[in-house]
């Protein structure tokens, strides 16, 4: 959207320039102030960064209890020694 504004505003300005217009009293230099100050704005705010708005809220996550991982080691009704990981939480 801000390039079609910039293009045509651009195309406007060039076809106008063109024109001879006889200077009435300063008036021509005064109109070619205006019209580049208004044009300075004009680019300034199109080209301005967009707003930058505050952070996002905090997010509390409940961590929940305190978990580990315990190696268990026994021996089976088989005698084989049998080495399992069991996750204790507190």
């Amino acid at each position: 959207m801000k390039r079609v504004v910039a293009i045509s505003l651009a195309a406007a300005s060039l076809a106008c320039a063109g024109s001879p217009v006889a200077a009435r009293d300063g008036w021509n230099a005064a109109g070619a102030i205006l019209g580049a100050a208004g044009g300075f704005a004009l680019g300034s705010a199109l080209a301005a960064p967009r707003p930058i708005y505050g952070p996002p809220p905090a997010v509390y996550v409940d961590e929940g209890p305190i978990c580990y991982v315990r190696v268990r080691r026994y021996v089976d009704d088989f005698g084989d020694l049998v080495v399992r990981r069991v996750r204790v939480c507190e």
